[in-house]
């Protein structure tokens, strides 16, 4: 994906999330054409660089953010009041994310 290897992982892992791992990333398989989630896990790829290891600190926010959702919204059946993109660190992958992929600088 845009100089970017990922991998899909099979329907039993769960759906609707991604996960960056340095230089590269999986998806779930139900995510595998959707183009935002790529966009955001390479952002996240680019924090990564920025922040070397430092980095580890939005990585576990980040697992909380999205594992504080899934239980207290999701699995639940709500909506929850705000984007996921309104905090910062997520904000971030996903613009930095978008601004590598448009302007294709591999």
């Amino acid at each position: 994906y845009h100089g970017r290897i990922y991998g899909i992982c099979p329907e039993r892992f769960g759906q609707n999330w991604g996960f960056e791992m340095s230089c590269f990333f999986f998806v779930a398989e139900n995510m595998k054409d959707n183009e935002y989630i790529k966009r955001h896990e390479c952002g996240h790829g680019l924090q990564n660089v920025l922040m070397g290891p430092f980095q580890i600190v939005i990585q576990a926010w980040s697992m909380l953010r999205y594992w504080y959702r899934e239980l207290m919204f999701y699995r639940r059946h709500k909506q929850p009041k705000t984007y996921y993109d309104s905090i910062w660190f997520e904000h971030w992958a996903t613009d930095w994310g978008t601004r590598f992929v448009s302007t294709d600088i591999i």
